[in-house]
């Protein structure tokens, strides 16, 4: 999954409709993403799934997330589904075995 982060710091990427991800959100709406750089630094994000969101949004993320342009006709594309995450918690940490730190 390709994210991109939204100015209010919410993380959005596309899905299908018939994505296994999506009976998985139904049950659980809590995710964590996670990513690790070249350098092996990581990233983690704790939060919260909605899939709720309608046109405008999507048009909003089809713009900022070109590659999912071509693999949905438009914002009103049944198949289309965006997946919103909202951070309750970001930790990072470098290449080690150090502990994460927390960020605001």
């Amino acid at each position: 999954m390709k994210f991109v982060v939204t100015d209010d710091f919410k993380f959005w990427c596309s899905t299908f409709v018939i994505s296994g991800k999506m009976k998985e959100f139904e049950q659980n709406a809590r995710v964590e993403l996670c990513w690790v750089d070249q350098q092996k630094n990581h990233l983690r994000v704790t939060g919260t799934v909605d899939v709720s969101s309608g046109p405008e949004k999507k048009r909003e993320l089809l713009r900022l997330h070109p590659g999912a342009k071509g693999l949905f006709k438009d914002e009103h594309d049944p198949n289309l589904v965006l997946v919103e995450v909202t951070p309750s918690r970001v930790r990072w940490k470098e290449h080690s075995f150090g502990e994460y730190h927390e960020v605001e």
